[in-house]
C-alpha cells in the first residue's frame, strides 16, 4: 500500500483532520484569550488601576493558569425550587444554538 502524505491523508481521513485542526484551533483560541487577560492586568496594574498579576510566578505567567484552577474548582449553586437537569441543559443548549446557527 503507497504511504499518504499531506493532502492525500487529509483527503483519505477527511474527519479526522477536521478534528485535529479544530482541536489547534480551539486551543490557540483558549491561550490567546488567556494571555491577553494577563496582558489587560499588567496594563491596568500600569496604569494604577489595580494591583498587577505578579503575585502568582515570575512576571506572572502562571496567573491564566491559576485563574483557570480557581474556575474549576468554583462551587455549583442552584436555585432550590429549580429543576437541576434544566438548569443545568439550558446554557449547553444555547450554546450548541449559538454555534449551529
Amino acid at each position: 500500500m503507497p504511504s499518504l502524505v499531506g493532502s492525500e491523508m487529509c483527503i483519505r481521513d477527511r474527519g479526522l483532520c477536521l478534528l485535529r485542526i479544530s482541536v489547534l484551533v480551539y486551543l490557540g483560541v483558549l491561550l490567546s484569550v488567556a494571555y491577553f487577560t494577563l496582558m489587560e492586568r499588567k496594563c491596568l496594574r500600569s496604569i494604577g488601576v489595580r494591583l498587577g498579576p505578579d503575585k502568582t510566578s515570575v512576571g506572572g505567567f502562571a496567573q491564566p493558569v491559576t485563574d483557570g484552577a480557581k474556575l474549576l474548582t468554583k462551587e455549583f449553586v442552584a436555585p432550590s425550587n429549580a429543576v437541576k437537569i434544566i438548569f443545568l441543559l439550558v446554557p449547553c443548549v444555547s450554546l450548541f444554538l449559538c454555534f449551529v446557527g
